[in-house]
């Protein structure tokens, strides 16, 4: 089970995280979304024990990534599929798709997974655009701002980091 629900936490982040529950859930995130489907298929590519699998797929599914749906009635046999709210989810499994296979490259690693567009075959990255100029922004162009919704508990962090110069990504 996960060691904090991050209940009542005013926080996109924190959401994010408790809707994945821990490093398990992003890893069968990653799978449902490469497109493993069963169980057994789940089980042999995380290496992760029963118990914490079956766990994590009810979470997953209780926080509305993954639908279960029956393939087969005896025995019962499911299948676990994305939902939308869970393919969404693809953004930050590429992100750290990239992040790694950079962090490979600087130790010199060949990557083991290459995103791609699916028509061509050739590679793509994430990147970070202006919503109005549609310009490309560099990671050190960036800075975090309340939004109407902060709370006291954002107001202060952003104001913490204000003190040290340090509201970049």
């Amino acid at each position: 089970m996960k060691s904090n629900d991050f209940d009542g936490m005013s926080c996109p982040i924190a959401q994010v995280t408790s809707a994945l529950n821990d490093r398990w859930g992003v890893l069968i995130m990653r799978d449902l979304l490469l497109g493993l489907r069963r169980y057994d298929e789940l089980k042999k590519s995380t290496n992760i024990t029963h118990a914490t699998l079956s766990d994590r797929l009810k979470v997953l599914e209780k926080n509305g990534l993954i639908q279960k749906k029956m393939y087969q009635t005896k025995p019962e046999r499911y299948e676990y599929l994305p939902t939308e709210k869970g393919q969404a989810f693809g953004l930050i499994i590429l992100m750290m798709l990239q992040l790694g296979n950079k962090l490979d490259e600087q130790e010199h690693k060949q990557p083991q997974l290459i995103a791609v567009e699916k028509d061509t075959h050739e590679p793509i990255a994430l990147t970070i655009i202006n919503t109005n100029s549609q310009k490309i922004v560099a990671l050190d162009q960036i800075s975090i701002i309340a939004g109407e919704a902060a709370d006291e508990k954002t107001l202060w962090r952003l104001e913490q980091a204000k003190k040290h110069q340090v509201i970049t990504i």
